[in-house]
């Protein structure tokens, strides 16, 4: 996984890898009111770690525009479950089952 931080003057202030060489898979990338960064993917294990990249830095080219489409209230009726519910049995997982969930939430001036 590959995260790019830039200005909005389009200067790269960081760049950061995350993975464990076991085929870790980022999918998407959010940033929330509070600057805080959320990375979500795929990790077949829990050894991941950052690392910095080398290389040369560009200026990214490429045109901004404007979303389209509509935005809708959804409709439907919202009801509380039925149930119980209980405590789940089986062991806890540790890493390297193959299909682990990623999230990394990187705080402001983590990396800054």
């Amino acid at each position: 996984a590959l995260l790019l931080k830039y200005s909005a003057s389009g200067t790269l202030l960081w760049q950061k890898t995350w993975g464990s060489g076991g085929g870790d898979m980022a999918y998407a990338v959010s940033v929330d009111a509070s600057a805080n960064v959320y990375l979500a993917g795929f990790a077949p294990n829990i050894y991941g770690s950052w690392g910095t990249p080398s290389g040369t830095e560009t200026t990214p080219d490429g045109t901004e525009t404007t979303p389209s489409g509509t935005e809708t209230t959804p409709d439907g009726t919202e009801t509380m479950p039925n149930g119980s519910e209980t405590t789940p049995t089986g062991v806890e997982d540790t890493g390297g089952g193959g299909g682990d969930a990623l999230v990394i939430k990187i705080t402001p001036g983590e990396f800054d």
